[in-house]
């Protein structure tokens, strides 16, 4: 997929982004999506192909607590989309994603447009940036987003939807595309996060 292409508006159009749960995205590279749900803490037994437009089929028993995402490559990284929770998206899941020399990559926001975009190297993390109203990129190192921002309007504002799309054009330069059509109409492994997986909260 083009980078230049809006990222918000495919997502948007897959029911991707929900307005009553959010966006919730990670992607991984150096690691299988075997490796990359193993390390998310997911279910062993829990693994189902399944389409997004059909995420909850053989669900009924989910505990509302646990997490549901959805893992599988992206030309050389891994994507995780949690369409339920946001466990994916906080800096000790980067930590160990990115371990070892791995690169990570997350966004996320909830309905209360509380979002945040997060980048991690070699087990660490480098610079993190606030999404509404945009911020500067802050952390160990700030130029491993300022890098990918050039053009890329982050400008204070009322326009929340405007926030949204520029942060999935950084997303989108950082990872070749982000996503395609192609991903979003396959079937991809889902997996459950068990709600105690996690030492923190939802």
């Amino acid at each position: 997929m083009p980078v230049n292409e809006n990222l918000h508006d495919l997502l948007t159009r897959y029911g991707v982004i929900d307005d009553e749960l959010g966006f919730h995205a990670v992607w991984c590279a150096g690691r299988t999506p075997g490796e990359v749900a193993g390390l998310l803490r997911v279910s062993p037994g829990s693994a189902a192909q399944c389409r997004l437009d059909d995420p909850w089929e053989g669900l009924d028993q989910l505990n509302d607590r646990d997490g549901v995402l959805f893992v599988g490559a992206y030309r050389d990284w891994t994507l995780v989309l949690q369409t339920v929770g946001v466990k994916t998206t906080r800096d000790p899941a980067l930590s160990i994603l990115s371990s070892g020399g791995r690169r990570a990559l997350a966004i996320g926001w909830d309905v209360n447009l509380r979002g945040r975009l997060t980048y991690a190297a070699d087990g660490r993390i480098l610079a993190s940036m606030v999404l509404f109203p945009p911020g500067r990129p802050r952390g160990i190192d700030p130029r491993a987003l300022e890098q990918y921002m050039d053009g890329i309007p982050f400008e204070d504002g009322p326009d929340m939807e405007a926030h949204a799309v520029s942060a999935l054009r950084l997303a989108a330069r950082i990872t070749d595309g982000g996503v395609d059509r192609a991903w979003l109409e396959s079937p991809q492994t889902r997996w459950i996060i068990p709600a105690d997986a996690w030492y923190y909260g939802w």
